[in-house]
């Protein structure tokens, strides 16, 4: 059995930048294609170097490292690329209730993280009580979250789209 999916678009004039979308009430801005060429070369510090005077320590994973060797993004930011895939939550509002073709895709937008989750680098840590907030009007969807508390990090989320809403 195959399932295939249908990415839906929006209109036409709800793209067009300059105007608003009614079920958010915000602005559509354009959104770059491509990022830009990065200033300096990636330098790439010998981890060993690093962590050879930290060995046998208690807290190993606490080490301050260099930004060089961290993605470009807090752990807020990663959590909002989870709804990359936020169209099937769109699908999913449209089923009947206790479907099978509900849950397929409530089950396939929980998996779709899955398909970026080998990173080279880690994600910067937040800081406590950071807060996040993503308005997505080309996906239809409004999300907050906060850095919460710090051992163990925890987040809060909330995120409002068309016709469900999605908190952890």
């Amino acid at each position: 059995m195959s399932c295939t999916f249908a990415v839906p678009t929006l209109p036409a004039e709800k793209s067009a930048p300059g105007t608003k979308m009614p079920e958010l009430d915000v602005p559509v801005v354009s959104r770059r294609q491509c990022l830009p060429k990065p200033e300096q070369p990636e330098r790439s510090p010998h981890v060993w170097s690093m962590i050879k005077d930290m060995v046998g320590s208690d807290n190993i994973l606490s080490m301050p490292l260099p930004t060089e060797m961290h993605l470009p993004l807090t752990e807020l930011e990663k959590q909002a690329e989870e709804l990359e895939y936020c169209e099937l939550l769109d699908k999913a509002a449209l089923c009947p209730k206790g479907s099978i073709e509900r849950m397929m895709e409530v089950v396939a937008f929980s998996v779709s993280p899955y398909a970026s989750c080998k990173r080279p680098k880690r994600s910067l840590d937040p800081l406590l009580g950071e807060t996040y907030e993503l308005v997505h009007p080309d996906k239809g969807f409004r999300m907050v979250s906060e850095h919460v508390a710090r051992l163990p990090p925890v987040m809060a989320q909330h995120t409002e789209g068309r016709g469900w809403v999605l908190e952890s």
